[in-house]
């Protein structure tokens, strides 16, 4: 494991890679008799409606979410940087050698604040929507690019095995989101030049305000 202290210009840049741009979006029903993966229930208020904890052990029980970094396993991990008075530490990890879901995993970034894990980000190889759609059912859309912001206009996504469509057009550019009182999953799919990228981010729900807290006290 490496260990070392980044500047700020290393962590902005950190922060610009991993960063989840938030606005406005719409709370979509997945409810089509015909898709494979229809889960019933409705959402109210713009809400979303969220029927299990949000729970992903995908590396072990020592990475879950508002783990004491004492008793996480991070032995294959690097320590990429300790920010602001070493109360933010990040540690990533490439080419884990597990697969979250039905997808590969390519990469892993932790946040870890004052020594809790607050924010696990996943870089994997394959859209797992329909897995997560599945579990969690209704999700707030945010469209990302022309496509998807026809298809909430219209309110006709549809979930699908294959991944989320607009009539015959899968959808390439768009973020989801589950959130409950103590977490947040976000999953983003973007295509990236010729390449499809697909993220998924587990959060503590208080990650932003005190990350952003933090950062106006120095």
């Amino acid at each position: 494991m490496r260990a070392y202290i980044c500047p700020v210009r290393q962590l902005l840049q950190l922060l610009a890679l991993v960063t989840i741009i938030t606005s406005c979006g719409s709370t979509v029903s997945n409810n089509d008799p015909d898709s494979p993966v229809s889960k019933s229930g409705a959402a109210t208020k713009g809400r979303t409606t969220v029927r299990k904890t949000h729970t992903f052990e995908t590396v072990n029980k020592e990475l879950s979410l508002e783990t004491n970094i004492t008793e996480a396993q991070l032995r294959d991990f690097d320590l990429y940087g300790k920010f602001f008075d070493k109360r933010i530490q990040f540690y990533t990890l490439d080419n884990p050698n597990f697969s979250f879901s039905s997808s590969e995993v390519n990469f892993v970034s932790l946040c870890f604040i004052d020594s809790v894990l607050m924010r696990k980000r996943y870089s994997l190889e394959s859209d797992i929507s329909a897995v997560l759609i599945r579990e969690f059912g209704n999700f707030t859309f945010r469209p990302t690019d022309s496509l998807s912001r026809e298809a909430l206009a219209a309110k006709k996504v549809s979930a699908r095995n294959s991944g989320l469509y607009f009539g015959r057009e899968k959808l390439i550019n768009y973020q989801l989101k589950w959130k409950n009182e103590t977490s947040t999953i976000i999953y983003k799919s973007y295509r990236s030049d010729t390449t499809m990228k697909y993220e998924f981010l587990e959060e503590v729900t208080a990650y932003k305000p005190i990350f952003r807290e933090i950062e106006r006290s120095f």
